[in-house]
């Protein structure tokens, strides 16, 4: 077949492109007599143009030698498909790539890799982050000391109540003059906070700070039953 721009004719039947030009598209089999008639006259040219005179009746006369140019490979990968093509293809018939261009569609893509990467792991890391501090709230993270106790025995309550920055806290208590210490970690949801104890036991709290004062609300915040604590450090 034959290329509808400059004419350049085709061993595959089914190329997307000009091997030679690069243009999309080409003329099919039944190409116009024209064409053909142009290509078998320039064929007829060119073999009459290197067709060497008769040599002259003398012995000794010998015909000058020819330029012979070295045979091209048989074919060529294409540099972005790596399509097989004719040998001197500059444009691929498969994927309309340039032969012999530093950089390619292909390799186009292989350098947005690492940048696609890069934005990927910062986005990754904001959302891990937004979900550690919305979970926590920072105004709680001292020492705070139980200061009065409503509807509910001081005697249940920790004495002091200490939390901490990485979402972990300690009580400490008395009762009957002996002295416990547990451990918990802690996670706040808008206005409820979740302790989870050592022993496994699971504590929901309502919860308001206002200035120095932590006040815990044991069954919601009309309940009735609520402890205060005062910060202490």
């Amino acid at each position: 077949m034959f290329c509808r721009n400059c004419g350049f004719k085709h061993k595959e039947t089914d190329a997307k492109f000009c091997a030679s030009c690069g243009a999309v598209g080409e003329v099919p089999p039944e190409a116009t007599h024209a064409d053909e008639t142009m290509v078998s006259s320039q064929k007829q040219s060119a073999s009459v143009m290197y067709e060497p005179s008769a040599p002259p009746a003398h012995d000794y006369y010998a015909p000058p030698p020819m330029y012979q140019p070295a045979p091209p490979a048989p074919y060529q990968l294409c540099t972005n498909c790596r399509t097989t093509l004719e040998a001197g293809s500059i444009f691929c018939n498969s994927c309309g790539a340039r032969q012999g261009d530093s950089l390619t569609p292909g390799s186009q893509k292989k350098s947005r890799l690492p940048l696609i990467i890069g934005i990927a792991t910062v986005v990754a890391v904001a959302i891990v982050a937004f979900f550690i501090f919305s979970n926590s709230d920072h105004r709680l993270v001292g020492k705070w000391e139980l200061e009065d106790a409503v509807g509910i025995s001081r005697n249940l309550l920790a004495s002091q109540v200490e939390f901490f920055s990485d979402g972990t806290g300690v009580t400490h208590s008395q009762f009957l003059g002996v002295r416990f210490r547990d451990e918990f970690n802690w996670s706040v949801e808008r206005d409820i906070i979740t302790t989870v104890h050592r022993m496994g036991t699971t504590m929901v709290y309502n919860y308001r700070i206002s200035g120095s004062i932590l006040t815990f609300y044991y069954y919601g915040f009309d309940g009735g039953v609520y402890a205060t604590y005062r910060r202490v450090r």
